[in-house]
Protein backbone atom coordinates (compact mmCIF):
# COMPACT_ATOMS: atom_id res chain seq x y z
CA UNK A 1 0.00 0.00 0.00
CA UNK A 2 0.97 3.66 -0.23
CA UNK A 3 1.87 5.65 2.87
CA UNK A 4 2.26 9.40 2.30
CA UNK A 5 2.91 8.67 -1.36
CA UNK A 6 5.59 6.02 -0.75
CA UNK A 7 5.06 2.35 -1.55
CA UNK A 8 5.28 -0.08 1.33
CA UNK A 9 5.05 -3.85 0.92
CA UNK A 10 2.53 -5.21 3.48
CA UNK A 11 4.13 -7.13 6.35
CA UNK A 12 1.26 -9.64 6.32
CA UNK A 13 0.12 -9.85 2.71
CA UNK A 14 -2.56 -12.45 3.46
CA UNK A 15 -4.31 -10.42 6.18
CA UNK A 16 -7.83 -9.34 5.25
CA UNK A 17 -8.76 -5.91 6.54
CA UNK A 18 -12.20 -5.60 4.98
CA UNK A 19 -13.49 -4.10 1.76
CA UNK A 20 -11.19 -1.16 0.88
CA UNK A 21 -12.72 2.28 1.32
CA UNK A 22 -12.68 4.25 -1.91
CA UNK A 23 -10.99 7.63 -1.39
CA UNK A 24 -11.75 9.16 -4.77
CA UNK A 25 -15.49 9.39 -5.37
CA UNK A 26 -17.74 10.96 -7.98
CA UNK A 27 -21.43 11.17 -7.14
CA UNK A 28 -22.58 13.41 -10.01
CA UNK A 29 -23.09 11.70 -13.39
CA UNK A 30 -21.55 13.30 -16.46
CA UNK A 31 -20.63 12.32 -20.01
CA UNK A 32 -17.51 10.21 -20.57
CA UNK A 33 -16.02 11.01 -24.00
CA UNK A 34 -13.64 8.15 -24.91
CA UNK A 35 -10.91 10.53 -26.02
CA UNK A 36 -10.65 11.89 -22.47
CA UNK A 37 -11.51 9.10 -20.00
CA UNK A 38 -10.31 5.51 -19.58
CA UNK A 39 -10.90 2.56 -17.29
CA UNK A 40 -8.12 0.63 -15.56
CA UNK A 41 -9.21 -2.82 -14.43
CA UNK A 42 -8.15 -6.31 -13.48
CA UNK A 43 -9.95 -9.17 -15.18
CA UNK A 44 -9.34 -11.22 -12.05
CA UNK A 45 -10.88 -8.73 -9.61
CA UNK A 46 -14.66 -8.99 -8.97
CA UNK A 47 -14.93 -5.24 -8.30
CA UNK A 48 -13.45 -4.55 -11.73
CA UNK A 49 -15.65 -7.23 -13.26
CA UNK A 50 -18.79 -5.39 -12.14
CA UNK A 51 -17.65 -2.39 -14.14
CA UNK A 52 -16.66 -4.50 -17.15
CA UNK A 53 -20.15 -6.01 -17.17
CA UNK A 54 -21.74 -2.57 -17.23
CA UNK A 55 -19.25 -1.47 -19.89
CA UNK A 56 -20.37 -4.42 -22.06
CA UNK A 57 -24.09 -4.09 -21.40
CA UNK A 58 -24.12 -0.38 -22.26
CA UNK A 59 -21.90 -0.88 -25.34
CA UNK A 60 -19.49 1.73 -24.03
CA UNK A 61 -16.54 2.70 -26.24
CA UNK A 62 -14.48 3.91 -23.27
CA UNK A 63 -10.90 2.53 -23.47
CA UNK A 64 -10.14 -0.30 -21.04
CA UNK A 65 -6.62 -1.06 -19.81
CA UNK A 66 -6.15 -4.46 -18.18
CA UNK A 67 -3.53 -5.10 -15.48
CA UNK A 68 -1.59 -8.32 -15.06
CA UNK A 69 -3.72 -10.77 -13.03
CA UNK A 70 -1.10 -11.37 -10.31
CA UNK A 71 -1.31 -8.86 -7.48
CA UNK A 72 2.34 -8.92 -6.44
CA UNK A 73 4.53 -7.14 -3.87
CA UNK A 74 4.53 -4.01 -6.04
CA UNK A 75 0.75 -3.99 -6.41
CA UNK A 76 -1.15 -4.09 -9.68
CA UNK A 77 1.17 -3.83 -12.66
CA UNK A 78 1.28 -3.98 -16.46
CA UNK A 79 4.08 -6.49 -16.74
CA UNK A 80 3.79 -8.51 -19.96
CA UNK A 81 1.33 -11.37 -20.00
CA UNK A 82 -1.56 -12.87 -21.93
CA UNK A 83 -4.56 -10.55 -21.85
CA UNK A 84 -2.66 -7.58 -20.41
CA UNK A 85 -3.63 -4.32 -22.14
CA UNK A 86 -1.33 -1.42 -21.23
CA UNK A 87 -1.76 2.27 -21.88
CA UNK A 88 1.84 2.27 -23.07
CA UNK A 89 3.30 4.33 -20.24
CA UNK A 90 2.00 3.21 -16.84
CA UNK A 91 4.02 0.45 -15.15
CA UNK A 92 2.21 0.29 -11.80
CA UNK A 93 -1.34 1.30 -10.86
CA UNK A 94 -0.02 3.04 -7.75
CA UNK A 95 1.44 5.75 -10.03
CA UNK A 96 -2.10 6.83 -10.92
CA UNK A 97 -2.75 7.36 -7.22
CA UNK A 98 0.37 9.42 -6.51
CA UNK A 99 -0.17 11.45 -9.68
CA UNK A 100 -3.62 12.30 -8.35
CA UNK A 101 -2.49 12.96 -4.77
CA UNK A 102 1.25 13.06 -4.08
CA UNK A 103 0.88 12.18 -0.38
CA UNK A 104 -1.82 9.55 -0.85
CA UNK A 105 -2.13 6.94 1.90
CA UNK A 106 -4.14 3.81 1.22
CA UNK A 107 -4.60 0.86 -1.08
CA UNK A 108 -3.89 1.32 -4.80
CA UNK A 109 -6.95 -0.64 -5.88
CA UNK A 110 -8.83 -1.31 -9.09
CA UNK A 111 -11.03 -0.35 -10.86
CA UNK A 112 -10.01 3.22 -11.60
CA UNK A 113 -11.74 5.74 -13.85
CA UNK A 114 -9.00 8.03 -15.15
CA UNK A 115 -9.20 11.54 -16.59
CA UNK A 116 -6.51 11.52 -19.29
CA UNK A 117 -6.66 15.31 -19.80
CA UNK A 118 -6.25 16.31 -16.17
CA UNK A 119 -4.07 13.32 -15.26
CA UNK A 120 -6.07 12.32 -12.20
CA UNK A 121 -8.39 9.65 -10.81
CA UNK A 122 -12.06 10.51 -11.15
CA UNK A 123 -13.13 7.61 -8.93
CA UNK A 124 -11.79 4.31 -7.66
CA UNK A 125 -15.21 3.02 -6.59
CA UNK A 126 -16.95 0.38 -8.69
CA UNK A 127 -20.41 1.79 -7.95
CA UNK A 128 -19.40 5.23 -9.25
CA UNK A 129 -17.86 3.72 -12.37
CA UNK A 130 -21.03 1.76 -13.11
CA UNK A 131 -23.27 4.76 -12.58
CA UNK A 132 -21.16 6.89 -14.88
CA UNK A 133 -21.30 4.19 -17.56
CA UNK A 134 -24.93 3.23 -17.28
CA UNK A 135 -28.09 4.20 -19.06
CA UNK A 136 -31.09 4.84 -16.82
CA UNK A 137 -32.35 1.32 -17.54
CA UNK A 138 -29.89 -0.24 -15.09
CA UNK A 139 -30.76 2.16 -12.24
CA UNK A 140 -34.58 2.39 -12.36
CA UNK A 141 -35.76 5.16 -10.06
CA UNK A 142 -38.65 3.06 -8.76
CA UNK A 143 -36.25 0.43 -7.41
CA UNK A 144 -33.49 2.56 -5.88
CA UNK A 145 -34.25 1.69 -2.25
CA UNK A 146 -34.57 -2.03 -2.98
CA UNK A 147 -31.37 -2.01 -5.01
CA UNK A 148 -29.44 -0.36 -2.16
CA UNK A 149 -30.74 -2.93 0.33
CA UNK A 150 -29.85 -5.89 -1.88
CA UNK A 151 -26.47 -4.35 -2.76
CA UNK A 152 -25.57 -4.03 0.94
CA UNK A 153 -26.62 -7.64 1.47
CA UNK A 154 -24.41 -8.85 -1.40
CA UNK A 155 -21.52 -6.70 -0.27
CA UNK A 156 -21.46 -7.83 3.35
CA UNK A 157 -22.86 -11.36 3.28
CA UNK A 158 -21.16 -12.53 0.09
CA UNK A 159 -18.14 -10.40 -0.84
CA UNK A 160 -17.02 -9.66 2.70
CA UNK A 161 -17.94 -13.08 4.12
CA UNK A 162 -16.22 -14.98 1.30
CA UNK A 163 -12.98 -13.02 1.72
CA UNK A 164 -13.11 -13.37 5.50
CA UNK A 165 -13.53 -17.11 5.03
CA UNK A 166 -10.49 -17.27 2.78
CA UNK A 167 -8.37 -15.21 5.17
CA UNK A 168 -9.53 -16.84 8.42
CA UNK A 169 -6.68 -17.79 10.75
CA UNK A 170 -8.68 -19.89 13.19
CA UNK A 171 -11.26 -22.65 12.91
CA UNK A 172 -13.82 -20.53 14.75
CA UNK A 173 -13.49 -17.46 12.50
CA UNK A 174 -13.53 -19.69 9.43
CA UNK A 175 -16.74 -21.47 10.46
CA UNK A 176 -18.45 -18.19 11.41
CA UNK A 177 -17.66 -16.57 8.07
CA UNK A 178 -18.47 -19.56 5.88
CA UNK A 179 -21.85 -19.91 7.60
CA UNK A 180 -22.73 -16.39 6.42
CA UNK A 181 -21.75 -17.33 2.87
CA UNK A 182 -24.07 -20.30 2.62
CA UNK A 183 -26.92 -18.59 4.45
CA UNK A 184 -26.67 -15.85 1.82
CA UNK A 185 -26.60 -18.35 -1.04
CA UNK A 186 -29.69 -20.10 0.35
CA UNK A 187 -31.55 -16.77 0.48
CA UNK A 188 -30.46 -15.85 -3.03
CA UNK A 189 -31.62 -19.16 -4.46
CA UNK A 190 -35.07 -18.59 -2.96
CA UNK A 191 -35.12 -15.03 -4.30
CA UNK A 192 -34.14 -16.13 -7.81
CA UNK A 193 -36.89 -18.73 -7.81
CA UNK A 194 -39.36 -15.85 -7.66
CA UNK A 195 -37.86 -13.62 -10.37
CA UNK A 196 -35.18 -13.92 -13.08
CA UNK A 197 -33.08 -11.10 -11.60
CA UNK A 198 -32.40 -10.04 -8.04
CA UNK A 199 -34.77 -7.06 -7.94
CA UNK A 200 -37.40 -8.20 -10.41
CA UNK A 201 -37.95 -8.98 -14.07
CA UNK A 202 -35.29 -6.61 -15.43
CA UNK A 203 -31.52 -6.75 -15.11
CA UNK A 204 -30.04 -3.91 -13.04
CA UNK A 205 -26.63 -2.79 -11.79
CA UNK A 206 -27.09 -5.01 -8.73
CA UNK A 207 -27.00 -8.04 -11.03
CA UNK A 208 -23.58 -6.92 -12.27
CA UNK A 209 -22.45 -6.81 -8.65
CA UNK A 210 -23.84 -10.25 -7.87
CA UNK A 211 -22.79 -12.03 -11.08
CA UNK A 212 -19.18 -10.90 -10.70
CA UNK A 213 -18.82 -12.68 -7.35
CA UNK A 214 -20.94 -15.75 -8.16
CA UNK A 215 -19.06 -16.42 -11.39
CA UNK A 216 -15.87 -16.95 -9.36
CA UNK A 217 -17.36 -19.23 -6.75
CA UNK A 218 -16.96 -22.73 -8.16
CA UNK A 219 -13.68 -21.92 -9.95
CA UNK A 220 -11.93 -20.32 -6.96
CA UNK A 221 -13.75 -19.79 -3.67
CA UNK A 222 -15.03 -23.35 -3.33
CA UNK A 223 -11.50 -24.77 -3.23
CA UNK A 224 -9.00 -22.01 -2.42
CA UNK A 225 -11.14 -20.25 0.21
CA UNK A 226 -12.66 -23.53 1.46
CA UNK A 227 -16.21 -22.37 0.80
CA UNK A 228 -16.86 -25.99 -0.03
CA UNK A 229 -20.14 -26.94 1.59
CA UNK A 230 -21.87 -26.85 -1.81
CA UNK A 231 -21.15 -25.92 -5.41
CA UNK A 232 -23.31 -23.29 -7.05
CA UNK A 233 -24.59 -25.92 -9.45
CA UNK A 234 -26.27 -27.43 -6.39
CA UNK A 235 -28.51 -24.34 -6.30
CA UNK A 236 -30.86 -24.67 -9.28
CA UNK A 237 -32.00 -21.06 -9.45
CA UNK A 238 -28.56 -19.53 -8.91
CA UNK A 239 -27.19 -21.88 -11.55
CA UNK A 240 -29.87 -20.85 -14.06
CA UNK A 241 -29.23 -17.18 -13.23
CA UNK A 242 -25.50 -17.52 -13.93
CA UNK A 243 -26.15 -19.20 -17.27
CA UNK A 244 -28.79 -16.69 -18.39
CA UNK A 245 -26.60 -13.66 -17.76
CA UNK A 246 -23.57 -15.31 -19.36
CA UNK A 247 -25.60 -15.65 -22.57
CA UNK A 248 -26.32 -11.90 -22.77
CA UNK A 249 -24.45 -10.09 -25.58
CA UNK A 250 -20.96 -9.05 -24.53
CA UNK A 251 -20.96 -10.76 -21.12
CA UNK A 252 -18.88 -13.80 -22.08
CA UNK A 253 -16.08 -11.50 -23.28
CA UNK A 254 -15.79 -10.03 -19.78
CA UNK A 255 -15.13 -13.42 -18.19
CA UNK A 256 -11.48 -14.51 -18.44
CA UNK A 257 -11.16 -17.67 -16.37
CA UNK A 258 -7.39 -17.83 -16.78
CA UNK A 259 -7.02 -14.30 -15.34
CA UNK A 260 -9.42 -15.10 -12.51
CA UNK A 261 -7.65 -18.28 -11.44
CA UNK A 262 -4.17 -16.81 -11.93
CA UNK A 263 -5.13 -13.79 -9.83
CA UNK A 264 -6.24 -15.87 -6.86
CA UNK A 265 -3.90 -18.84 -7.04
CA UNK A 266 -0.71 -16.89 -7.87
CA UNK A 267 -1.17 -13.69 -5.81
CA UNK A 268 0.60 -13.86 -2.41
CA UNK A 269 -2.28 -12.26 -0.53
CA UNK A 270 -4.50 -15.34 -0.98
CA UNK A 271 -1.98 -17.94 0.18
CA UNK A 272 -3.42 -18.70 3.60
CA UNK A 273 -1.44 -21.42 5.40
CA UNK A 274 -3.55 -21.43 8.56
CA UNK A 275 -4.94 -24.85 9.49
CA UNK A 276 -8.70 -24.87 8.93
CA UNK A 277 -10.80 -28.02 8.65
CA UNK A 278 -13.22 -27.60 5.71
CA UNK A 279 -16.94 -27.55 6.55
CA UNK A 280 -17.85 -29.52 3.41
CA UNK A 281 -18.74 -30.85 1.10
CA UNK A 282 -22.22 -32.10 1.85
CA UNK A 283 -22.15 -35.68 0.59
CA UNK A 284 -25.56 -36.70 -0.78
CA UNK A 285 -25.00 -40.38 0.01
CA UNK A 286 -24.46 -39.82 3.74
Amino acid sequence: MLINGHWRVPVSPTAYTGIPTAVFRCHTPFALPPDRYALYVSRGCPWSHQVLLMHALTHSDLPVYTAHPVLGPQGWSFRPGAGVVSDGSTQYIRVLYTNTQADYTGVASLPVLWDCHQGRIVTNHSDDCMRLLNTAAYYPTTKQDLMQTVSRFIRHYLYDAIYKTGAATSQLSYEESVAYVFDALNELDVLLEQSPYVVGKSLTAVDCQLWAILSRFDAVYYDLFRCNKKHLWDYPHISAYLKSIYKLPGVSETFLLDHIQTHYYASPRYQNTAIRIPVGPDLPWL
